[in-house]
């Protein structure tokens, strides 16, 4: 008896396993969690392809604009070292438009000068010799302060001097340097200028006649 009712009970169990698995079949998920042979795949998603498009299309995109910013990069530092260029040669331009202006300025004052020169009265005679005797002759602390042209021929020369004893070597210069001229230079004077400790000297230049 005992076991006629174990056998129901068993053929019982296998009915509800076998209806179980039909259910299991026929709804397509594998019974107990495993895999059942004959199940139906799952279906594709419709939209997977156009999705991979989409993440290509905005993948060449991103790439098209990276590179497009790239090049419009390397195109502005190019313009900016262009335009340092062109700042440095505008300055370099201002500054020789600034010189040759001062050289065309200096030029025109040189023509002018040498317009003066060609009309000028000509030196008095014994002028030129005086002035290159004096600018080879003169001792060092010494200065002329006046040349003037005597009426009756000849020149005075005035200056001062903290040499006292240079000024005989100064009237043998000027005589040496007058001598081809046909004139002679003779020391009219000499005083020390009052509170300095420079002399006051002038010479006389032309005949002897003229000496005091």
């Amino acid at each position: 008896m005992e076991a006629e009712i174990e056998f129901h009970d068993f053929e019982r169990q296998t009915e509800d396993v076998a209806r179980q698995m039909l259910a299991a079949v026929e709804a397509g998920v594998p019974a107990g969690g495993g895999a059942l042979v004959g199940t139906r795949p799952p279906e594709k998603d419709p939209h997977r392809a156009g999705t991979w498009l989409f993440f290509v299309i905005v993948l060449a995109t991103a790439i098209a604009l990276g590179a497009h910013n790239h090049n419009l990069k390397s195109r502005l530092h190019g313009l900016q070292v262009k335009t340092e260029a062109w700042e440095t040669i505008s300055e370099k331009r201002k500054s020789l438009d600034a010189k040759y202006a001062g050289m065309r300025g200096e030029k025109t004052r040189c023509e002018e000068a040498c317009e003066l020169l060609a009309v000028r009265t000509p030196l008095p005679p014994g002028l030129q010799a005086l002035l290159d005797s004096l600018d080879e002759s003169m001792p060092e602390f010494t200065r002329v302060t006046t040349i003037q042209q005597m009426a009756g021929g000849g020149f005075e020369v005035r200056g001062h001097t903290a040499v006292q004893h240079r000024l005989k070597e100064l009237l043998d210069s000027l005589a040496a340097g007058m001598q081809a001229s046909g004139q002679t230079v003779v020391l009219r004077s000499q005083k020390q200028i009052e509170g300095t400790m420079e002399y006051e000297f002038v010479f006389a230049i032309g005949s002897t006649e003229d000496a005091p």
